[in-house]
């Protein structure tokens, strides 16, 4: 669709200047290039990334991010575009998922930089070491804890209502909760802290207020729903589960995820075979 666009605009401009007299076209000073406002790029971002096209999106933000800096509208796009490029590249290879986490991290790293005010460059600094933690060995990923806590309190300190942070920091909580005491240990040794203030009310306080925030994140309710099995709250796992079945696929990944709680939604119809809380990463915060 793009590319076709592109190709009639093209057209467009040719047809225009061909019609036009020669002295014309003589006497006419070189065209400048026009560099798109930020606005635009990033609206057109954004509507590339709602239809899969994050390579894209991607190719737009990139040369803009270049031109003006660490742009607030742009760099936490080019953040959230870059985690979607490694959440594509991650079935088949982790090295190459990782690379775009670093970039994404790059991104909102590089926008705090300029402004340590930006509640979205937090975020999403949170996001992609979240994101980033799964591809790596358990020594890295104990050092990762700390910065994905921080970054999502941070986050939540300058705008309590970041949805995607409220996520990150429910899923802190649930996953070292989930943690047997040898693993509890083994990654303190690593030196991974706090592990003593992650708490279940912590889990279901995040993931529900990210919930609310955003009710049409589907990514919120089925980790909700996980957390909720969890403590043993099947019914109210299995309600927000049909919340979730209900909801219309709006994001990239929200096809996965609605797969991962259907069979979820099965598991529990069926009293619950295996470990209904292994978060398979088809997970997105929002």
């Amino acid at each position: 669709m793009t590319r076709s666009l592109l190709t009639l605009t093209a057209a467009a401009l040719a047809l225009g200047l061909a019609g036009a007299p020669l002295h014309a076209q003589a006497q006419a000073p070189a065209p400048r290039a026009r560099v798109p406002a930020a606005d635009s790029v990033a609206t057109r971002a954004d509507s590339l990334l709602r239809v899969d096209e994050a390579e894209a999106a991607m190719a737009l933000l990139g040369p803009a991010l270049e031109r003006s800096g660490p742009d607030g509208d742009l760099s936490w796009r080019a953040a959230r575009v870059a985690v979607n490029r490694g959440m594509l590249a991650e079935p088949t290879s982790k090295d190459h998922a990782r690379e775009w986490y670093h970039r994404a991290e790059s991104y909102a790293e590089a926008r705090i930089e300029v402004d340590s005010t930006d509640a979205r460059a937090w975020e999403w600094l949170a996001i992609a070491r979240g994101r980033r933690s799964l591809t790596e060995g358990l020594r890295t990923r104990a050092t990762l804890v700390n910065g994905i806590r921080a970054a999502s309190r941070r986050a939540l300190a300058l705008d309590s209502l970041r949805a995607g942070a409220h996520h990150v920091l429910g899923m802190w909580n649930a996953e070292v909760r989930r943690l047997n005491t040898f693993e509890r240990l083994g990654a303190g040794a690593l030196g991974a802290d706090d592990f003593d203030q992650a708490s279940w009310d912590g889990a279901v306080h995040h993931l529900e207020t990210a919930a609310e925030l955003a009710p049409d994140g589907l990514v919120h309710g089925l980790e909700l729903a996980r957390t909720y099995v969890d403590l043993d709250r099947t019914d109210d796992a299995v309600t927000e589960l049909r919340r979730v079945l209900a909801l219309d696929l709006r994001e990239p990944g929200d096809a996965i995820v609605r797969e991962a709680a259907e069979a979820l939604l099965e598991r529990l119809r069926g009293r619950g075979e295996g470990p209904v809380s292994d978060s398979e990463d088809a997970s997105r915060p929002r």
